[in-house]
């Protein structure tokens, strides 16, 4: 009933994408989610498209990264262990990488992600070129680069509170996951990206 649609950002994610990929996946890629977190994700963008496209609101799909470092204690998300190979050591607590230390990882910290969106919000639709969904910006880095950057910031001492130890469970997902995504389309939209492992480290 309102005059003009609301704006409404929502909050998909990578997990939407698997099966065969590029090694750098497009905007345009098809999504075949292989996991029911990513189904369920599918399935409320092309909500998001088709409200959107009958004027019930004014919809922005953004596609996060895997967050990191994310504060506060573990959670049961299969990407869990993307922040908790940082955060529990440098707090003293033994943690282990559920994943192949050469697992490509696609992050964002917490600061860009709500500077990306935020910049969403207030982003003309019409500039989109004719698609209302967005992968955000993010870094590819291994676990092993962010182990790396986690010794170089606190010391040996705190990296060595990380073992590998590989999940099954975890490791089938995480997998189907893309590592690396074309972000030239984001870039132009004005969407912004972390410069580096260690200053999203550094961040947290």
């Amino acid at each position: 009933r309102l005059k003009k649609p609301p704006r409404f950002i929502f909050t998909s994610t990578v997990a939407v994408f698997g099966g065969p990929l590029p090694p750098v996946v497009p905007d345009s890629a098809a999504v075949t989610p292989q996991s029911s977190y990513g189904s369920a994700k599918a399935i409320d963008e092309l909500l998001v498209n088709e409200y959107s496209r009958r004027g019930f609101i004014d919809g922005i799909v953004c596609r996060l990264p895997t967050i990191a470092v994310r504060p506060g204690a573990p959670n049961a998300a299969a990407s869990s262990f993307v922040s908790g190979i940082v955060r529990e050591p440098l707090a003293g607590i033994d943690t282990v990488c559920p994943v192949p230390l050469e697992t490509r990882l696609w992050i964002s910290s917490p600061d860009v992600v709500i500077q990306n969106l935020v910049h969403a919000a207030g982003l003309d639709a019409s500039s989109m070129e004719g698609s209302r969904i967005v992968n955000l910006p993010g870094l590819t880095v291994t676990a092993e680069e962010m182990l790396a950057s986690l010794e170089r910031l606190a010391g040996a001492e705190v990296r060595s509170r990380v073992r590998c130890e590989i999940d099954e469970r975890i490791w089938r997902l995480v997998r189907t996951w893309p590592g690396a995504f074309d972000i030239s389309r984001a870039l132009r939209l004005g969407f912004g990206v972390d410069r580096n492992i260690d200053a999203v480290v550094r961040q947290f």
